[in-house]
């Protein structure tokens, strides 16, 4: 799985995402009040400061996030990958 973003997962048990489709976000200058924000939860509380929330784009509106743990250029996968619609 290719990471897009790694999110600390060190006393997480869950974490929010803010998206846009608009074009106007490539250029840095949205405002964050034109985006939507999802929470999502996790299914442990990791406190392990090698752990993090992978978060990747699949479509346009839908994304896949994995927790996993970093070793070298490896990742352990400690859930299992969870693809989630945006609305």
């Amino acid at each position: 799985m290719h990471t897009a973003n790694g999110l600390n997962g060190s006393q997480v048990d869950s974490f929010e995402l803010y998206y846009t489709k608009l074009p106007s976000a490539s250029t840095m200058e949205l405002d964050i009040s034109e985006a939507a924000k999802v929470s999502f939860e996790i299914e442990d509380c990791y406190e392990d400061d090698d752990v993090a929330v992978f978060v990747r784009p699949v479509n346009p509106d839908e994304i896949e996030y994995v927790v996993a743990r970093r070793d070298g250029d490896e990742l352990e996968f400690l859930e299992d990958v969870v693809r989630k619609k945006l609305a």
